[in-house]
């Protein structure tokens, strides 16, 4: 770790060297998000948001890169300090440089860089970045190639001092929206946020936005503040246009994410105790439990922000010292508030070294000390018991594999296996991914079932009840369903057949109705048994709370070229929530190699199928070779479920699953090989994919021919430079 260090250091040493010495200018395209009228078309979230025409009218985006969203592995966004900004007008009544915008050392927007657009129809132009700007570092660091990295900077944020809490929040909204709309949450390694002045409030309040949300409380994080500037509420007055009328006192709300609760809340500068800053509670703004990979950084002076602003309107800081605590580091500096945001235009070296340097490197050093997990990545194997499972599912004899699924309701996967004696077993699941050993469910026997092929035929475990427990599915070679229901213990009572209606024999010898599935296709909490018929025809029997199926649905009027019955067409892999809207979908592969979702609804029916991407996944399982799919379930925890296969190169892989109902193309989920899993029955034996541990990623679950089983959980955490 110190070598590694050491070179990092050198690396910087000599990229801080490039940089002054060979750095490229950055040519960018510069958006307004309106113009006399005319919103531009991918700067939506303005409007939608409830932002005013004014404040629209004013607001200057920078776009560096914007890969395709789900190719976006890093986000960038840096905010220039507040530019024009006179409340009583959208042009103000300032002119020249500060009417026309001016330069930023975090953003290097040059001056004047509203000339021929402001007041005019133009909603584009190119504006070239000063070289010595952090965004420019940033872009020439190497670390954010545009290829997979969102970057954009906001010259003119329009986050103005004066504005009421209730338009700020519209603003910020449309700045968390559109942001977030351009990349997948799981997809991302690290989100940087930067600002000066107010741009450094938005910073902050996005940061702390994005730390509020179970979706990106775990995503590497870092926050920057350079003189970053919010108002207190208790002293903020309302200035006239003129500057010279009485100033009327106003109301205002406590910013949600930046609160200064008192106007006895001052942090004054050591250097210069003439300077203070507004104290914030950053235990509200970052709360203890959210700062796991999470990195702050805030320079302060303290200084006035204008002679003609009122006294309300200051930076804000947590502590009067310097301070580092890890996850938290501040530094004050006797700077002017403005000097922070354009260093004398650029000119002051040391100036450049305390602010944009300093940043620089806190955000190259903190990307070495975070992690990112990769939830759709399955980690190093757990070999789940000592226990034998005489070479289950591997030549047919002894513990044969049934399902995997939650039987006693605690939210852990349990292993089920039928012996070859009649017996059930249920394996309880833990926290540390292992099974326990286990006693048989029951005395009574399953005429040998999955053994030999006759008497009861296991076709899923899942909640048919609706009471949290999985319940035992079996087919009879009478034709006729079962439930066996499960208890808090690992048992499964003695159970009546679930409906009268015969499956034409179904699963025991490929004709009629063939059981695909077991999983809550109406959304109604309780499992529904899905059936494809020898005619091509998909059916749903609605399971209720007595453990009963009621009669068929004819769930679409398609055809699935006879899926799963003489393995042509459709094959049917899984029956699982693809789109996140509690209802399952069928997925299919098919002979073209493609995968397929058909949509499930409340009334049990599958809608027309979606094509869910254009890979194509070698013919899996339909003529055993490439791509073998072992399951579908929520690996990365998003809510989607996701196609897990096991390559003839032994590799498993996770095609992710989205809201509409497709799957992402996908790398190898790990390194390490499953011994050509599925493919020739020898090694590992993939037997489900579901989650054992209880984080809410599902795990793979293998039985290996030494008779032991295996958990492959989910979730990789790396360094993020690694």
């Amino acid at each position: 770790m110190k070598a590694k260090r050491i070179l990092l250091m050198f690396t910087i040493i000599f990229l801080i060297f490039s940089q002054y010495c060979f750095a490229q200018e950055q040519v960018t395209v510069m958006r307004v998000t309106n113009k006399s009228g005319s919103n531009h078309s991918k700067l939506n979230h303005w409007v939608e948001a409830g932002v005013s025409l004014t404040g629209r009218q004013d607001t200057y985006i920078s776009i560096v890169s914007e890969p395709p969203r789900d190719q976006v592995k890093r986000v960038v966004f840096i905010a220039a300090g507040q530019q024009s900004d006179d409340p009583t007008s959208s042009d103000g009544i300032t002119t020249g440089n500060y009417g026309d915008g001016y330069t930023n050392v975090l953003t290097g927007q040059p001056n004047n860089y509203k000339q021929g657009v402001r007041s005019t129809n133009n909603l584009e132009a190119k504006r070239t970045l000063n070289s010595l700007s952090l965004a420019s570092k940033l872009i020439n660091s190497g670390q954010f190639p545009k290829e997979s990295t969102l970057f954009v900077l906001a010259f003119d944020a329009r986050l103005g001092y004066f504005r009421s809490e209730n338009e700020t929040k519209r603003r910020e909204t449309a700045f968390f929206n559109f942001l977030t709309s351009k990349f997948i949450p799981s997809n991302v390694e690290l989100i940087v946020l930067s600002g000066q002045s107010r741009g450094g409030a938005l910073a902050f309040r996005l940061g702390s936005r994005l730390r509020h949300s179970s979706i990106y409380s775990k995503t590497p994080l870092i926050v920057q503040g350079y003189d970053p500037v919010a108002a207190n509420p208790i002293l903020a007055k309302l200035p006239n246009m003129l500057f010279h009328l009485p100033n009327v006192i106003i109301k205002r709300k406590i910013e949600q994410y930046l609160p200064i609760n008192s106007k006895k809340d001052i942090l004054r500068n050591p250097i210069d105790n003439n300077k203070y800053c507004w104290k914030v509670d950053m235990d509200v703004t970052f709360p203890p439990a959210a700062r796991d990979n999470l990195k702050v950084y805030i320079v302060h002076s303290g200084d006035k922000v204008s002679k003609d602003i009122n006294e309300s309107i200051r930076a804000f800081s947590w502590k009067e010292e310097n301070t580092d605590l890890g996850w938290y580091k501040q530094h004050w500096l006797n700077f002017g508030h403005e000097e922070m945001g354009g260093c004398n235009f650029f000119n002051n070296s040391d100036c450049l070294k305390k602010t944009v340097e300093s940043g620089y490197q806190h955000i190259i050093y903190g990307m070495d000390e975070m992690t990112i997990e990769h939830k759709e990545k399955f980690g190093s194997v757990v070999s789940s018991f000592n226990g034998t499972l005489d070479n289950a599912n591997v030549d047919g004899i002894g513990h044969y594999i049934v399902g995997v699924s939650d039987v006693t309701g605690d939210r852990k996967s349990d292993l089920i296996s039928v012996h070859s004696n009649g017996s059930t077993y249920v394996w309880k699941g833990d926290a540390s991914s292992k099974f326990s050993n286990s006693a048989e469910s029951f005395n009574k026997t399953l005429d040998i079932a999955n053994a030999d092929g006759t008497g009861h035929y296991i076709v899923g475990v899942a909640d048919v009840t609706g009471d949290r427990k999985a319940d035992l599915v079996s087919v009879h070679s009478n034709g006729r369903a079962y439930v066996w229901k499960g208890d808090s213990n690992g048992k499964f009572s003695n159970t009546t057949e679930s409906f009268d209606g015969t499956l034409d024999n179904a699963n025991v010898d490929g004709t009629g109705h063939y059981i695909v599935g077991v999983a809550d296709v109406t959304g109604d909490g309780k499992a529904d048994l899905v059936s494809v018929h020898s005619n091509g025809r998909a059916y749903v029997w609605k399971g209720d709370s007595n453990g009963k199926f009621s009669g068929v649905v004819d769930s679409f009027n398609g055809t699935l070229d006879s899926a799963n019955v003489d393995g042509t067409g459709h094959y049917i892999v899984g029956v699982a929530d693809v789109n996140g809207d509690g209802k399952a979908d069928l997925v299919s592969v098919h002979s073209n190699g493609r995968a397929y979702v058909w949509k499930g609804d409340s009334n049990g029916k599958f809608s027309g199928a979606i094509d869910s991407f254009n890979g194509t996944l070698d013919s899996a399982n339909v003529d055993g070779t490439g791509h073998y799919i072992v399951g579908v379930a929520d690996v990365n925890g998003d809510g989607n479920a996701d196609l897990i296969s096991v390559h003839s190169n032994g590799n498993a892989y996770v095609f992710k699953g989205d809201s509409n109902g497709n799957f992402s193309n996908t790398t190898a989920s790990f390194d390490g090989t499953l011994d050509t899993a599925n493919v020739d029955k020898t090694g590992h034996y993939i037997v489900g994919v579901a989650d054992v541990n209880g984080d809410g990623k599902a795990d793979l679950i293998s039985v290996h021919s030494d008779g032991n089983a295996y958990v492959w959980k989910a979730g990789v955490s790396k360094k993020l430079n690694e």
